[in-house]
């Protein structure tokens, strides 16, 4: 992931607009101007190196947090055979695999994922500890939401 990610900022270093045939086939499917500014973007991010730079701490800093919750509700869980190494490895993956387009917010994919995952773990809980995470998660979103649909009325 960190030689594509690597090989991505090069490219977008080196050629300054998406390639030509990229532009046509997005402009066939009426997203050339999307593409364009999205491109844009990233030409800019890959050339500007302290912010790229302050992208990918702040990127490390999120996925650390997402590693510790993980490992906090697994805590709940009593999930205590279980190592913070193994979480630091399974969390991501697991993550990952909820990327599938399957269904909304992972479900469908990730009980199934972190169960397989934390079994090699040696616990029975990894499907637990998903749900509780997207439970927290989307709790929190809606508290979120709430928030910027009022601040928003009051603008």
């Amino acid at each position: 992931a960190i030689g594509a990610t690597l090989v991505g900022v090069i490219f977008l270093r080196v050629v300054a607009r998406p390639p030509q045939f990229v532009l046509s086939i997005a402009k066939l499917l009426h997203l050339h101007i999307a593409i364009d500014r999205m491109y844009a973007e990233g030409h800019y991010y890959a050339t500007n190196i302290p912010l790229l730079l302050l992208a990918v701490v702040f990127t490390l800093a999120n996925q650390a947090l997402m590693i510790w919750s993980f490992y906090l509700i697994g805590t709940t869980l009593d999930m205590n055979g279980v190592s913070f190494l193994d979480y630091v490895i399974f969390a991501p993956a697991g993550m990952l695999a909820t990327m599938l387009p399957i269904g909304p917010v992972g479900l469908g994919v990730g009980p199934p994922a972190f169960l397989s995952l934390f079994k090699l773990a040696g616990s029975d809980q990894g499907a637990n500890l998903f749900i509780l995470y997207t439970v927290i998660v989307v709790v929190m979103s809606l508290f979120g939401g709430i928030f910027y649909l009022r601040n928003k009325k009051s603008a």
